[in-house]
């Protein structure tokens, strides 16, 4: 017996969604966690045995990162030309250098991208939120050498936040003293570590805060007072996210992890060590330390500089009491490739 019209546009919906899953590198047991379907749910879509509802063909879509047009166009669309192929003509009328940008951003982003994505995670809920942050860092990479801070990292997180059906908005001013993205009500501070010679097992932030040119002599009163500051500023958010460039094993390529400092901790500062510079030669604003330990010994410090930036760090948090939500290693790409294939 012929297979009725129905059972056909199954099976060719089914193949379709398994070539775009496949293609995309999700296992089907990731692809139907990213959809909010269960995997047998998956299977049965793949196999063409199941009837979808228009809610469950917007998730798969959006789970792929494509349009509804572009998921159901089981033939090519009505041009028969494949939705991915309809930037076609348009590549043709590109100049050598124009061509030769495009290239370097196709071959970037078509090379290999370790990850990890912790289960418990919060922010990253799904590997196809891994894929979309690592679309940010792969092209930042390949149009610069340097790395990857913090005004690019609210705006990436709050493009795939939006990509998770999240209410997402970076705040009104960059010089706001508190939050940086609102994620559904609740106030994110994001801070971000580059430095040369940081360390995996310690978190080090050259700049949590300014302290204003307020002054501050050699009392530890002072200090006392400019920790207040520092807790009244904690008031102004909920969580705080940090995104560090590490060095991978070996010195090759690029690292990056987002890890997440619990302000209960933070919040213990009111209790630490306080402790002047007798070494500062500074009268109007003495440097100083606030240390925070535990049974296991120093959980972080707190640096008052009183030099002419008067600005507060965070050093040698332990990595340990921090929250570990995602990695992404991936090669180095080449900048200077950009317009090598448009030369004469």
């Amino acid at each position: 017996m012929a297979k009725s019209p129905t059972e056909d546009v199954r099976t060719r919906f089914g193949r379709r969604v398994r070539e775009l899953r496949t293609a995309k590198g999700f296992s089907q047991e990731a692809f139907a966690d990213a959809c909010e379907l269960h995997r047998t749910y998956i299977g049965g879509i793949e196999r063409g045995e199941r009837n979808l509802s228009l809610e469950n063909i917007e998730k798969i879509a959006l789970a792929l990162g494509i349009t509804l047009a572009e998921l159901t166009a089981l033939d090519g669309g009505p041009s028969g030309v494949p939705p991915r192929g309809r930037h076609l003509p348009a590549l043709a009328t590109l100049s050598p250098d124009q061509f030769a940008w495009v290239e370097s951003l196709v071959t970037a982003l078509g090379n290999p991208v370790r990850t990890y994505r912790n289960p418990a995670s919060d922010v990253f809920t799904s590997d196809r939120l891994l894929g979309l942050f690592s679309l940010h860092l792969i092209t930042h990479h390949t149009l610069s050498v340097q790395p990857f801070k913090q005004e690019k990292f609210e705006y990436a997180l709050r493009q795939v936040m939006t990509a998770a059906g999240r209410s997402a908005a970076l705040a009104a001013s960059r010089t706001n003293p508190g939050r940086d993205i609102t994620v559904d009500g609740v106030g994110w501070s994001l801070k971000s570590a580059a430095d040369k010679a940081i360390r995996r097992d310690h978190i080090d932030l050259t700049k949590w805060m300014e302290l204003g040119k307020g002054t501050w002599t050699n009392r530890v009163s002072e200090l006392v007072a400019q920790c207040g500051r520092f807790i009244a500023h904690l008031g102004g958010y909920d969580r705080v996210l940090v995104l560090r460039r590490l060095t991978p094993a070996g010195g090759i390529g690029i690292e990056y992890e987002v890890i997440e400092i619990p302000k209960s901790i933070l919040l213990r500062a009111s209790g630490g060590r306080f402790k002047l510079s007798t070494k500062s030669k500074q009268a109007t604003a003495v440097p100083g330390t606030c240390t925070v330990s535990d049974q296991s010994g120093v959980m972080y410090q707190l640096y008052f500089d009183g030099g002419g930036e008067r600005k507060l760090k965070l050093q040698h948090l332990r990595r340990d009491l921090c929250i570990h939500h995602a990695t992404w290693e991936f090669g180095t790409p080449d900048p200077s490739a950009l317009f090598s294939a448009g030369e004469e």
